[in-house]
């Protein structure tokens, strides 16, 4: 099933002509990859920017029982981190913790934020309503994030 909440015209605009972060480039090739109608869009402008290839896990770190996050090395921006966060069933994801999300793709599984579902391919994106409630689905979730790093140093250190 295709995915059912995409970027924003801006954002894929920017993603096309190489305006975003590595870490937003990422999550944004990744949803393109996933969704016909976002493909089109980018396709009709012209090529899509290229992610980075470079990619390695870094630490895992658990933040609760069936709740874990590992720093994606090789993706983040100047003052952004880049995660992978796996939840069990039903688990709050961290919004605000360590760092606060930016955006988020449902890599596996699905989630609900505020009540509302997202699926595998789905985007969302975080900062135009911070304060968001976000919860593993029934089969619980992996979902692929930016978040915001106030050290500047970004997960790649």
């Amino acid at each position: 099933m295709a995915p059912t909440h995409h970027p924003s015209a801006q954002a894929l605009a920017n993603f096309l002509i190489g305006d975003c972060s590595p870490g937003a480039a990422l999550l944004l090739s990744r949803h393109v990859e996933a969704c016909p109608r976002c493909a089109s869009r980018v396709q009709a402008l012209g090529a899509p920017g290229v992610a980075p290839s470079d990619l390695s896990n870094g630490e895992t770190e658990m933040l609760q029982p069936g709740l874990e996050m590992t720093a994606v090395n090789g993706a983040s921006g100047l003052g952004e981190a880049v995660y992978l966060i796996k939840a069990a069933p039903d688990l709050a994801l961290p919004a605000d913790r360590p760092q606060r999300l930016a955006e988020l793709l449902v890599v596996e599984g699905s989630l609900l934020a505020d009540g509302k579902a997202y699926r595998k391919g789905d985007f969302l994106a975080l900062d135009e309503t911070p304060k968001r409630e976000l919860v593993s689905g029934a089969s619980g979730c992996t979902c692929l994030v930016t978040a915001h790093d106030p050290d500047g140093g970004a997960a790649d250190d």
